[in-house]
């Protein structure tokens, strides 16, 4: 891994805390350039916002509350913006709904969540924001607009952003910010760490599990969002050594199937490529009719291989697995639509 900036060479150096350290240098240059924070202040008027003014930022480090978002801004002393830096991490438990609460319970001046995270994630994970967003609360008035997208929260004005590195940096960058070097400096840093996907595998960046569940998260939100699957209803599961999501195939009139559930996902102890799918059905009948039509690619298990190259870029994996998704989806018909919407047991 090469970096253009010592900044980014020293993030490299400390794998592990590339987003503090982004977080930190994007805090000292809008706390300390009024071009940047008005540079962010238009960033948000894209998403819709109505921003308040901006003149101090401050990170989680001192920011002591139990949800704790990577930079807050202030005015006057007072909360009016969180921002939390993405780059190849899932979400936590607390993201986006933990943060959007408590902005809704204790934080009166505070409007807008801001996401920044690469481009290469920014479809998948806006997905995967208003899918988690829309289980707490109303999700209205989505928009795009300007590399910035956004969607009202609830019904007092709050709003949840998502956007990407080049694209704050490129307008942070238009205000002429970067007078002492130091955008380019955090440039540095982000190019490199946006470009360098974690692929599953990729001993090299977080741990073997999260690489996995990232990329999980990012192809299912984006097979739902191409009408392929639906989670609705349905969440995450995870075998011993593994994790993976609920879903139902949806057929082309938006009807899910009568099968109704099947799991996708990744178990480190199995034999072959660890991505695999499992069906899951409201009856036996319908479990035999679907393995019936996949009786030639089933394992001993009732498994589905769902193989990967290893030497392919992040998008085009992902696009192998969606597509592999739709393969499956398209193969096989079942008897009626879903009807029953009970909990399936986890996967094995």
């Amino acid at each position: 891994m090469t970096s253009e900036s010592l900044l980014g060479y020293l993030a490299w150096r400390f794998p592990g805390a590339t987003e503090d350290i982004a977080t930190e240098a994007l805090c000292y240059i809008l706390s300390k350039q009024k071009g940047a924070q008005t540079a962010l202040a238009d960033l948000l008027k894209s998403g819709g916002a109505e921003p308040e003014p901006m003149d101090s930022f401050d990170t989680q480090g001192v920011y002591q509350r139990t949800k704790k978002p990577d930079l807050v801004a202030f005015n006057e002393g007072r909360e009016v913006l969180l921002i939390e830096s993405k780059f190849w991490a899932s979400l936590t438990s607390q993201q986006p709904n933990g943060y959007l609460r408590l902005m809704m319970d204790k934080l009166p001046n505070a409007k807008n969540l801001l996401f920044v995270a690469p481009q290469a994630r920014q479809e998948g994970l806006w997905e995967e924001l208003r899918e988690e967003a829309g289980r707490q609360f109303q999700v209205t008035g989505e928009q795009a607009a300007d590399g910035v997208r956004s969607a009202t929260v609830g019904s007092d004005g709050h709003r949840l952003m998502l956007t990407s590195w080049d694209t704050l940096l490129d307008r942070l960058e238009r205000s002429g910010t970067d007078v002492d070097g130091d955008l380019r400096q955090l440039r540095g840093l982000c190019t490199p760490a946006c470009d360098y996907a974690p692929l599953p595998g990729d001993a090299e960046k977080l741990n073997k599990v999260d690489h996995y569940k990232v990329f999980l998260a990012d192809a299912v939100a984006l097979a739902a969002s191409r009408g392929i699957i639906s989670t609705e209803g349905l969440t995450y599961g995870a075998p011993s050594a593994g994790h993976g999501r609920y879903f139902h195939f949806v057929n082309a009139t938006g009807e899910k199937f009568a099968t109704a559930y099947a799991w996708v996902g990744f178990n480190f102890t199995r034999i072959g490529p660890p991505f695999f799918l499992w069906f899951i059905a409201d009856s036996d009948a319908n479990l035999k009719e679907v393995h019936a039509q996949m009786v030639e690619e089933l394992d001993k298990h009732g498994h589905v291989s769902i193989p990967i190259s290893a030497t392919a870029g992040y998008a085009r994996v992902r696009e192998e697995v969606i597509g592999r998704l739709k393969e499956i989806r398209d193969r096989i018909t079942v008897s009626g639509v879903l009807e029953s919407t009970h909990e399936p047991e986890q996967a094995g």
